[in-house]
């Protein structure tokens, strides 16, 4: 019987960081079957990658992709994936997934969440009921396998989420019978199939979660062998989750407090996007925050963090906010005492960041009254108004209810220097993400459309920041280590068939800020679960050939 499918002649990168050889690879099902010299074996489809690199399908660490793969028509909306080389998404990170939910709060944390993340018109005329027919992680999963997916899944559970499940939109800390509670919907996340769960701590509620509840997670998430990502309290050396100014840089602060609830669980450790923000930032506590946590490794505990090849981030518009203002942040910023007493501590936050109003962009408004906007840096759109910067921005803060997202810039370099974001990128513990999602609205990002091609192209080929074979170890086999997946990020016989064929001579990202959906260069083809998806650099559409992974 001839094999489904032979790539031969290939630069063969098996992910594991060894040199790269010749070799064939041959499919059968969704499995390899063999790796070598096949010239005798016969296949129905054979590819030529005569030139050509043959790597494991890249691996996503940190996106939200968990939010638009909702939509049962989110094949083609998610395609640029795909066309960059990824097969495989860890989704529900940053304290906030899909599931679980409660009968009692479900309906207002999901619907805030999805006109936050994708737009009221998500819903398009379908109720509640129609769009999340679950309540628990399992039968979340259970919902995405039956519909099918365009990419493979590997779902977290967020601890922000299983708050809100418990406590509906209360930020405060759960008392000790609430905490029970989440941890039992933890509990039953983890043994339904979650790879772990996600904490997101400089958003609320998480940024109002002592650190003895956030170890008590880790220590629960280590009873199963998962994995226990973070967004950290803080990126910039001065930031909204702490109150004293002068002392220890917040960003510094934060990892040490995360590194601590390793120190006393022995929970493995996922630094998420680490980032430094503002140039006062990357230029005072690069150097202090990396040995930090080398010094981590050393003392044996168990730390990982990832980082994308962009010097620009998305978050939401409340970010940039003092922690005690974001409760009823809209009705804050309505009350003019309030409202200046706000002012005032942006105003000095900016000042000690050294970031202004030309970093934040608005990528999304979530109302139709800002649309005219979006894409436009907040000094822009305060231009257009004729008023303030910070008027402006609570403006559009008020006008979204605090649903509209942004671009910040300065995120650990600029377009005149961003040595920081590549050695952060070329350091042996770092594995590549996007950190992004693709929405039917609004401005994108591009690292939804150039990630992958940009590190193998601009900083592999052209700046040769480290080697092809290290780069791919870090977007394969290193994430799925982090993560926990078993047979994916190696071409190893069977394993998973997610391969990618690329032109190591071509390959390069095209989108920009100003361009942000031009296509990338040089993906030839991708194998998903031992279908091609990609083909001759093609993506034909309504494919749904992923697989809803279970720890």
């Amino acid at each position: 019987m001839p094999l489904d499918l032979i790539i031969r002649n290939g630069n063969l990168i098996d992910g594991s960081g060894k040199l790269a050889r010749k070799a064939d690879v041959a499919v059968d099902g969704d499995r390899i079957a063999e790796i070598g010299n096949l010239a005798n074996a016969q296949a129905k489809r054979v590819i030529d990658a005569d030139g050509l690199a043959v790597a494991p399908g890249f691996i996503d660490i940190h996106s939200h992709f968990d939010w638009p793969v909702i939509d049962p028509d989110h094949s083609d909306l998610l395609s640029p994936l795909l066309k960059q080389g990824v097969t495989t998404m860890v989704t529900g990170n940053c304290g906030f997934s899909p599931a679980p939910l409660s009968k009692e709060f479900g309906e207002v944390a999901m619907r805030r969440a999805m006109v936050q993340m994708l737009g009221e018109s998500s819903f398009r005329g379908r109720s509640f009921e129609e769009m999340f027919p679950w309540k628990s992680m399992g039968e979340f999963l259970d919902h995405l396998a039956r519909r099918g997916v365009s990419f493979n899944i590997a779902q977290l559970a967020g601890h922000g989420t299983i708050h809100v499940a418990v406590k509906g939109e209360d930020s405060s800390p759960p008392n000790r019978d609430e905490l029970e509670k989440m941890k039992t919907l933890a509990r039953a996340s983890l043994e339904q199939g979650a790879f772990g769960i996600s904490t997101g701590l400089g958003y609320s509620p998480g940024i109002f979660s002592p650190q003895e509840e956030i170890a008590e997670f880790a220590r629960l998430t280590k009873e199963y062998g998962a994995m226990f990502p973070s967004h950290l309290q803080a990126y910039s050396w001065v930031s909204p989750a702490y109150e004293e100014i002068g002392g220890e840089p917040h960003n510094l602060r934060s990892v040490k407090d995360f590194i601590r609830v390793g120190e006393v669980t022995g929970q493995p450790l996922q630094i998420s996007h680490l980032i430094f923000v503002g140039e006062k930032t990357w230029q005072e506590t690069t150097d202090a925050v990396l040995a930090e946590i080398e010094a981590a490794v050393r003392r044996g505990v168990n730390v990982g963090f990832d980082a994308y090849a962009y010097t620009v981030g998305i978050s939401t518009i409340a970010v940039v906010f003092p922690a005690w203002a974001l409760p009823n942040l809209v009705k804050n910023l309505q009350d003019p005492d309030t409202r200046e007493r706000i002012r005032g501590d942006l105003d000095m936050a900016r000042g000690l960041l050294q970031f202004g109003y030309d970093d934040l962009i608005l990528m999304w408004g979530a109302s139709p009254r800002l649309s005219q906007y979006e894409g436009m840096t907040i000094r822009e759109i305060a231009e257009t108004r004729g008023e303030d910067p910070f008027d402006a921005y609570c403006y559009l803060v008020v006008e979204s209810k605090a649903l509209a997202r942004i671009f910040l810039a300065q995120y650990s370099g600029n377009e005149r220097d961003e040595s920081v974001l590549r050695r952060v990128l070329a350091h042996p513990l770092n594995s590549f993400e996007t950190d992004c999602m693709i929405t039917r609205q609004g401005w994108q990002y591009p690292n939804s459309w150039g990630n992958y091609p940009r590190i193998l192209g601009h900083y592999v080929r052209e700046l040769k920041l480290m080697s092809l074979e290290e780069a791919v170890r870090k977007m394969t086999s290193l994430p799925a280590s982090r993560t926990g997946l078993k047979d994916r990020g190696l071409l190893k016989k069977g394993y998973a068939a997610d391969v990618v064929v690329f032109n190591p001579d071509t390959v390069l990202d095209r989108a920009t800020l100003k361009r942000p959906t031009e296509e990338s260069v040089g993906i030839e083809h991708v194998l998903l679960n031992g279908h091609v998806v990609v083909d001759k650099g093609k993506y034909d559409s309504g494919q749904l050939h992923g697989k809803v992974l279970r720890r």
